[in-house]
């Protein structure tokens, strides 16, 4: 989604949020690597991911376009994609924070545009199992979420979020902000794992007793492996996944 609001030029300034700062970088590294490695990309956005590519991870090198500088930042922090001439993400920018970090007041200068803030927020499973349990860390994502990330783009600015979460316990984080009785704003959604259960559950009852017993002797769970393909279809049916 990140990649995609940027690349197309739809939103200049993304902000990515994570669970800790730990988790945002992860994701930056996730999508530099995209940007380095990713051939179908290269072939829809050469614009973007030759220069990127040039660099040869390398950050120091400068490239130049037609004599002009050509100017990129990749940190596990911001990524800020080359300013090419005609492109529509010319100086688009992806910065990462922790959902408890300092975030407050981002902005950066865009070359064209002056200075611009975040007009799209990422808050990506902002709460863990540790902070799903504190009302009082409960507490402060909601603040954040609903307080500084939304006022992030400035007065009477609008900003877009997208906020996948995976709910934990009753009322937390993800229970209140995909109510939209609650929280209508964020026009939440909820999906369950399975929405009905297989028809034949004494085969699947089977499957475990199998599968147990194969792992207690050392087999890494082919037995239950085996089991289930050979018994696929009877235990497939009436199964209705996500």
């Amino acid at each position: 989604a990140c990649l995609w609001a940027l690349l197309f030029g739809f939103r200049r300034f993304v902000l990515f949020v994570g669970a800790t700062a730990e988790d945002a970088r992860a994701a930056m590294k996730f999508v530099r690597e995209e940007l380095e490695g990713n051939d179908l990309l290269l072939e829809d956005f050469p614009e973007v991911c030759v220069p990127i590519r040039f660099l040869e991870g390398r950050t120091q090198r400068r490239p130049l376009y037609r004599g002009q500088s050509v100017r990129i930042t990749l940190t596990d922090r911001l990524i800020v994609l080359p300013t090419m001439p005609g492109s529509p993400s010319s100086g688009c920018a992806l910065a990462s924070r922790g959902i408890m970090g300092s975030i407050r007041g981002l902005s950066l200068r865009h070359s064209e545009y002056g200075t611009i803030r975040p007009d799209l927020i990422v808050p990506d499973d902002i709460q863990n199992d540790r902070s799903a349990d504190s009302p009082i860390s409960r507490a402060r994502i909601e603040r954040a979420l609903s307080g500084t990330l939304l006022g992030l783009a400035g007065p009477g600015k609008t900003i877009s979020g997208i906020m996948p979460l995976t709910v934990i316990q009753y009322g937390d984080v993800a229970h209140t902000f995909t109510d939209p009785k609650q929280r209508p704003e964020w026009n939440g959604e909820r999906c369950r794992a399975l929405y009905s259960f297989p028809t034949n559950m004494q085969l699947w009852e089977e499957y475990r007793e199998v599968r147990a017993a194969g792992l207690l002797d050392g087999d890494g769970g082919k037995a239950g492996n085996d089991f289930y393909a050979a018994n696929r279809e009877a235990m497939d049916a009436g199964a209705e996944v996500a």
